[in-house]
């Protein structure tokens, strides 16, 4: 099968890119010819080094990427899978114009105006069910196109030890505007360690526009010669990633960054671009998985909640409260979102619609 992927994106990191290059590689894996329409860039080069077909095309020009793309893959196609931005207009166009059946991954609040063309989509993939909730009501029904497929864990699963000192925390993120929600966090989690009488070391690890403003901050904020803070910067290398998880007793991030601590036995801060969450207990499991870890929430409110951090900040320092966090989030995560029935549902619906 041959299966194309159109994407856009200003960013050359986040969740949206961890998806697609699943997607790739597993296509790859089983035996498909996957090409990828994005423009040129480290995420190009990384899809290229992997063995991935890639077509070098800026799809803000529409009618220039829908020739681009014909071209590399002689029109012969036989899956579209797209994404919210520029790239689903071209996608669309060239779904309509070759008559090939066109799929679509929606991963937050912006969804892209869905219900104008909802007719022409065969399949909508939705990271959590709050996002499906949403597509379906603005869609006014459809929902038998609508599906659930949640981002899977990067690593295998891993019980490791919790420790019982908090010594290393790690914070991964882009430190961009829309991600103002999480730099509010940081921020406040900065201000709750200025005090702090044990050795900490904080690794930021991820880039964006909010960068110097937030080393500004810390700078300005953080006058303790027990605390560290280092900004790593993006780690491209997954092995290297791991080893940052792997050393860290706490992580704070959003969506995918928790669904890889929890795979890893970390007790995890969970943050998302809409809301805050906190840490993972008995009683709020299924929000999280709903919202997709801090995500969009049908009918709710973005939610920073200044008195639930400062209580997870104080409840961190715990070993009892990070094990029963850890432990929890782990199984979640094994029941929930494992890697191989996430692959086989989505190749399962491909092969349902090629047919």
């Amino acid at each position: 099968m041959n299966l194309l992927i159109v994407f856009s994106s200003v960013a050359e990191h986040s969740g949206l890119h961890d998806n697609i290059f699943d997607t790739a590689l597993e296509g790859k894996r089983r035996g498909y010819n996957v090409y990828v329409a994005y423009r040129s860039g480290e995420f190009y080069d990384k899809l290229k080094r992997n063995g991935i077909n890639v077509i070098n095309t800026d799809c803000k020009l529409r009618g220039k990427s829908c020739k681009q793309i014909k071209e590399a893959t002689n029109s012969d196609i036989d899956i579209i899978h797209t994404h919210p931005g520029d790239g689903r207009k071209v996608a669309l166009m060239l779904s309509r114009e070759l008559n090939v059946p066109l799929v679509m991954t929606i991963h937050g609040k912006w969804t892209n105006s869905i219900s104008n063309y909802i007719e022409d989509v065969e399949a909508v993939f939705t990271v959590s069910e709050g996002i499906r909730q949403k597509v379906i009501e603005e869609c006014e029904g459809d929902y038998e196109k609508v599906f659930v497929i949640p981002n899977s864990y990067t690593y295998p699963l891993t019980k490791n030890i919790v420790r019982e000192k908090l010594r290393i925390v790690s914070i991964i993120t882009r430190l961009d505007k829309d991600k103002q929600l999480v730099l509010n966090v940081i921020k406040k989690f900065i201000d709750s360690v200025k005090t702090s009488e044990e050795e900490l070391l904080i690794n930021i690890i991820g880039d964006g526009t909010e960068k110097e403003k937030m080393q500004d901050y810390i700078n300005k904020t953080l006058n303790n010669k027990n605390v560290t803070v280092n900004f790593r910067g993006w780690i491209n290398n997954k092995e290297v990633l791991k080893d940052f998880y792997q050393k860290s007793d706490l992580i704070i991030g959003p969506g995918r960054v928790i669904i890889d601590a929890y795979s890893l036995n970390k007790p995890a801060i969970v943050v998302g671009s809409k809301r805050y969450e906190g840490l993972i207990t008995k009683g709020n499991w299924t929000t999280l998985i709903a919202s997709n870890f801090g995500g969009y929430k049908h009918h709710d409110n973005d939610i920073e909640d200044e008195y639930r951090m400062t209580n997870d900040f104080k409840k961190i320092k715990s070993y009892l409260h990070r094990k029963k966090s850890s432990d929890i989030g782990y199984k979640v995560v094994e029941e929930f979102f494992n890697k191989e029935k996430i692959n086989n549902k989505i190749f399962s619906i491909y092969e349902v619609i090629k047919k």
